[in-house]
């Protein structure tokens, strides 16, 4: 049987994989989902694993209906966040703010 054409990708299911892992490494709390149903972030540990697991499977069969790489890269994304987020984040704002001035002096000077 004929494998199905590349998806064509638009990149929101890996941010809501990396939203999704932040909620399931945080601490164990109550999570209010849109429809205001709460659920434990255990619950989500479970949901999150068990896709994830879908999509290391998938992306090892060669299987290309969805984009898994896109998950799986979300997935380490929001990992990566939990890990260095707010430190790493404020290091990257201040490097482009300097390096904005820089440009905008330069531009100033021309």
């Amino acid at each position: 049987m004929k494998d199905f054409p590349t998806p064509v990708a638009h990149g929101a299911s890996g941010a809501v994989y990396a939203l999704a892992t932040l909620a399931a490494l945080s601490p164990a709390a109550q999570i209010r989902t849109i429809g205001g149903l709460e659920v434990s972030s255990d619950a989500v540990r479970w949901g999150l694993g068990g896709a994830v697991l879908a999509d290391i499977v998938a992306v090892a069969c060669g299987w290309r209906r969805f984009d898994h790489w896109a998950h799986l890269i979300g997935v380490g994304y929001g990992a990566a966040y939990h890990a260095f987020g707010i430190q790493a984040w404020n290091e990257w704002r201040m490097k482009v703010t300097k390096l904005w001035k820089v440009v905008e002096n330069s531009a100033e000077d021309s």
